[in-house]
């Protein structure tokens, strides 16, 4: 048997609360960086070149994601302390 005879399962599990069918929660910044970190683990451990490439690819993608994520989120936690401080004047 050849490298190119070896099956290859690919399980695909329902992320961190996430249900496929359109319940629970979105993926955090923080789960796609571990997603990314665990993907490209495999893309390293892989043998098969075409296999590799295209997690890494996905491990690309889930950090993407935490980025834009992480982008997202910035501006909120920014704007919040600002709130606080405005409001906190008002009782002067």
């Amino acid at each position: 048997m050849t490298q190119t005879d070896i099956p290859v399962v690919v399980l695909i599990q329902e992320p961190f609360g996430y249900s496929f069918d359109g319940g629970g929660t979105m993926p955090s910044c923080e789960d796609y960086k571990q997603m990314a970190g665990r993907v490209a683990q495999l893309a390293i451990a892989t043998s098969a070149p075409t296999l590799s490439q295209a997690l890494m690819a996905l491990a690309v993608d889930h950090m993407t994601r935490a980025a834009r994520l992480s982008e997202l989120q910035d501006p909120q936690q920014r704007q919040r302390p600002m709130q606080q401080e405005q409001s906190a004047s008002y009782g002067d």
